[in-house]
């Protein structure tokens, strides 16, 4: 039985320039084809509110990790100032505080939040012709935000309803072509440097009284979370503890979403491993109408020069489809890599305009044209034994499709790759402009850019507070999976019919970078012939031996 390929290739991550020193990549993404963007840890649009501070140890600053050594003292000011005054309610904290919902709404810094939302769902051009994009809000705070939870769940819940009905209900008001449709609320819980409190039921209570507010203003949204941080630990207090909460208090829950980074085992089989496990929780639970979000995934969340310049490797990007391949053969309905533009971890750097991840993106794009697949995961999960799996899309769903496409991963587990004296390419790296403070940014065309058109001079925070220290933070464990040597792989596609016309895309260390098309498999390298087969003739068509930690695209159409 054939099913359509899900469009689980959604990232963390702005097209529009998240901060002075950072690059606009509007066209990049159209390219890219990315059909679901989350909103977190955009330093302040998106946030309801922050709080944070400037005296924190130089290296949890995500925006500085690339800074030269002189300039960071001075940007951990740039980068709070930043974060505090872009997030929406300045007054939210004392208007809790007080219990007066009018004072935490007072004197909205909405115009950020406008902007980027606007231009990220706006801005599709050239973006993937199937799918249109979307938005997911995530309910909170950027990373370094106060851990604090919110000192009144019912006024904040109030707060969240009022980005519903902006940006939901009313969206057209500010030139948006069309409405976010998920709301995430809160991000990893069960880290003690998000929220600060280590009894669950704490985050049950928030969680539910944020959702039912949702609701009551836009009913039709999706919401969901706890987007718990290890996700491969089904039975944690924030896995079945929070499922069996919501089942039990009727919160409204639509998505189920957690993440995934794999540190010194960055195996996709543990994507397809957890993806499965998730899933079955929310079936035996009884919320099979529950969706399985992967809201964060990657190989590693761990910033260090070493790891930015991995991240924009080809072996990366054999990674990510192997990845993305096998949460299509495993029932993830949607997932957002982290993260996809030029900020820490991101794929983009100041040295290219292309990278080998951001081809990778492009080459699954391209799977939706060919959008139907059998799934085969118990042969793909013994294929990446050897480091390679293939997904095979058809144009129809039924024997004789007019197109077909092979998409090869040759990935291979290395479990020293993400350690630092395993060299990889060094890029220039994009990194935070430090040279210029928050309040003396008053040229218009920056006043435009970064904080929607409102003077950051006349913009303020008062949600700065002195942080809980509740580390309460799981150290997630990855199983080991047996794995045997590369011994090279083909792509093949065959089929009674003689092809009209083959092509092939190659992603491999040291190919082009000019362009978001990889490079081309030269003609003579795909072989296409005939063989005798018990049926009669059968054409095959043929890349052969793909190399290790590459990408291939194998697409062939008949008459």
């Amino acid at each position: 039985m054939y099913k359509l390929i899900k469009p689980v290739h959604g990232v963390n991550g702005s097209p529009i320039s998240i901060a002075p020193g950072y690059p606009d990549l509007e066209d990049q993404f159209n390219e890219m084809g990315i059909p679901s963007i989350r909103a977190h840890d955009l330093y302040g649009p998106g946030d309801i509110d922050n709080g944070t501070h400037d005296d924190l140890e130089t290296s949890q600053y995500q925006l500085l990790l690339m800074v030269p050594e002189d300039k960071k003292g001075h940007g951990r000011k740039v980068y709070a100032d930043l974060t505090n005054k872009r997030s929406i309610f300045p007054n939210a904290r004392n208007g809790m505080k007080n219990n007066s919902f009018e004072e935490a709404v007072s004197q909205a810094n909405y115009e950020p939040t406008d902007a980027y939302f606007r231009k990220i769902i706006n801005n599709e051009r050239n973006s993937n012709p199937y799918l249109k994009r979307e938005v997911m809000c995530r309910i909170g705070r950027s990373l370094l935000g106060s851990a604090n939870p919110p000192e009144n769940f019912q006024i904040y819940a109030m707060l969240a309803a009022e980005l519903v009905k902006r940006y939901s209900v009313n969206y057209m008001n500010i030139g948006m072509k069309s409405p976010v449709r998920y709301y995430q609320i809160w991000n990893e819980p069960d880290l003690g440097g998000f929220f600060a409190n280590s009894d669950p039921n704490v985050y049950y209570e928030f969680y539910g009284t944020v959702a039912r507010e949702i609701k009551k203003v836009a009913p039709n949204v999706l919401v969901g979370g706890p987007s718990v941080a290890a996700g491969q630990e089904i039975n944690s207090p924030y896995g079945r503890g929070f499922l069996q909460a919501c089942k039990a208090k009727s919160y409204p829950l639509d998505f189920y979403s957690w993440h995934l980074y794999l540190h010194d085992k960055a195996d996709p089989v543990q994507v397809a491993a957890s993806a499965k496990l998730n899933r079955s929780l929310l079936d035996v639970l009884g919320l099979n109408h529950v969706k399985s979000y992967i809201t964060e995934w990657g190989m590693t969340p761990y910033t260090t020069h070493e790891t930015q310049n991995k991240m924009q490797s080809a072996k990366n990007a054999a990674f990510i489809i192997q990845s993305l391949i096998f949460m299509v053969y495993r029932d993830v309905d949607k997932a957002f890599y982290y993260r996809a533009d030029g900020g820490t971890l991101g794929i983009f750097n100041d040295e290219n305009r292309y990278t080998y991840p951001a081809q990778a993106f492009y080459l699954f794009n391209l799977m939706f044209e060919t959008p139907y697949y059998i799934s085969n995961i118990d042969i793909q999960l013994e294929n990446a034994r050897y480091g390679y799996i293939e997904l095979e899309g058809r144009s129809e769903s039924h024997s004789s499709p007019r197109r077909r496409k092979l998409l090869v991963s040759t990935y291979l587990l290395d479990k020293n790759f993400l350690k630092e004296e395993y060299q990889s390419k060094k890029y220039r790296q994009y990194y935070l402009d430090t040279n210029r403070d928050v309040d003396n940014i008053q040229d218009q065309y920056s006043i435009d850019k970064w904080f929607g058109g409102k003077n950051p001079k006349n913009m303020y925070s008062k949600n700065i507070k002195k942080e809980i220290n509740n580390n309460h933070g799981p150290n997630p464990s990855n199983p080991e999976y047996n794995r045997y040597s590369f011994s090279g792989h083909n792509a093949i596609i065959q089929d009674p019919r003689e092809p009209r016309y083959a092509t092939a895309y190659i992603i491999t260390e040291g190919g082009q970078l000019d362009n978001i098309r990889p490079s081309p498999v030269v003609s003579e390298n795909i072989k296409r012939y005939p063989v005798k087969t018990n049926i009669g003739i059968s054409w095959k068509v043929v890349v052969e031996n793909i190399p290790k930690d590459s990408v291939v695209l194998l697409d062939v159409e008949y008459s």
